[in-house]
């Protein structure tokens, strides 16, 4: 994937390149005639360097959370689909934590993962944490190629958006900038 950046973000992205070849994540910093030849066909007005990171790739989030989930229930967690947490308690018997669901039901666990997107932060409430969330909009586009030459992906910060390949017939385009708050 490539990574497009102004004049003003050239040696932030030089650090960060760096950086990723350090931690060895391949990553090679493209400008001038090798930028031009590399995205042959792509208007580069305003783009001063890019960071391409050869072995780039994309996770579905819908995806690789039906997949973690399904192994942890293999693994021996215990689903509890369409219900509601109204409560997390800690009865004071030492690591434990009771989930309060919607009919009444308690269940006792020793941990807890809170991870459910936008009800995030009121469930973390419930034990006094105070986490500093908010929820974006990201509207994200589809289209296929329809005959045209596909482009690689990259994120354009420049222009502000982003675009990469899903699947063989078709790309998705987003936005790079924040939308209001929901």
């Amino acid at each position: 994937m490539y990574f497009l950046h102004p004049p003003e973000d050239a040696e932030d992205a030089r650090r960060s390149v760096a950086k990723l070849n350090e931690l060895g994540i391949a990553t090679d910093l493209l400008e001038g005639e090798q930028l031009a030849a590399a995205l042959a066909g792509f208007d580069l007005d305003g783009v001063a360097v890019a960071a391409f990171e050869r072995a780039a790739g994309y996770a579905d989030p819908h995806a690789t959370t039906n997949g973690l989930f399904a192994k942890a229930v293999e693994l021996g967690a215990v689903p509890f689909l369409g219900r509601t947490v109204v409560g997390i308690e800690q009865p004071g018997v030492p690591a434990t934590v009771e989930l309060v669901l919607d009919d009444g039901e308690r269940v006792s666990c020793r941990q807890v993962l809170i991870a459910a997107g936008p009800w995030t932060k009121p469930l973390a409430a419930m034990v006094a944490v105070d986490l500093a969330l908010s929820v974006e909009r990201h509207v994200v586009a589809s289209f296929r190629w329809a005959g045209v030459e596909p482009v690689p992906a990259h994120g354009d910060t420049v222009s502000g958006y982003y675009l990469r390949p899903e699947g063989e017939d078709l790309f998705l385009v987003g936005s790079l900038l924040p939308e209001p708050e929901v």
